[in-house]
């Protein structure tokens, strides 16, 4: 199967798992449910990292889009395992949480105008807002509070804390569509970004 299919599958298949996770802790909601919906959205923004870094490498072997598109890579490479070798640069782990540093390293790769650049910025504002989330679940620091509650406060107004960031991901991003929450509209994003990469 060629690669970019397959970490087309994978995604996909990680985002469907965590969808279910999601739905079981609030079926019913209980003791369980805020550790749960956390653990399901930790899950979903690391199966995210790891697809970004694999159609990367992917891509850098010039690998083909699943519509047959090529992505050109600027730095080229023979094999998945070189190409993940020159991403990390000596270090253990590559930062593709930052939305902003993300582009720049696909532009230093594939060129100012990439599908892939394209295909991440679409999703900017949504990416950062789950980079928020996934850090105060994560790490819990003051700065961590202080931008989660920023997040909370543009969402709802006014000077509203959520005591934890599943309060937020289970509630409604729509009064008209009570069941559809934050992280309904966070796993559709991630399906949609990674069907543009993946074509």
């Amino acid at each position: 199967m060629p690669p970019i299919i397959s970490h087309k599958r994978r995604i996909l298949q990680a985002l469907s798992e965590c969808r279910s996770l999601f739905r079981h802790c609030l079926a019913p909601r209980g003791l369980h449910s805020d550790s749960g919906i956390e653990a399901a959205f930790l899950q979903m923004f690391r199966s995210w990292e790891s697809f970004l870094e694999d159609s990367i490498a992917s891509f850098m072997c010039s690998r083909l889009r699943c519509d047959q598109l090529v992505v050109i890579p600027l730095v080229q490479c023979r094999c998945e395992d070189d190409a993940k070798r020159f991403l990390h640069m000596g270090k253990g782990y590559v930062e593709w949480a930052n939305v902003d540093e993300t582009k720049e390293r696909l532009n230093a790769l594939f060129g100012d105008t990439n599908l892939l650049t394209t295909a991440v910025s679409s999703a900017n504002a949504d990416l950062n807002h789950m980079r928020t989330v996934r850090n105060i679940i994560a790490h819990s620091s003051v700065a961590s509070r202080n931008k989660f509650d920023r997040l909370v406060q543009s969402k709802y107004g006014g000077h509203r804390s959520l005591p934890r960031a599943a309060n937020f991901l289970s509630d409604s991003v729509a009064i008209q569509d009570a069941a559809y929450t934050y992280f309904d509209h966070y796993s559709d994003v991630l399906e949609t970004v990674a069907n543009q990469i993946t074509g």
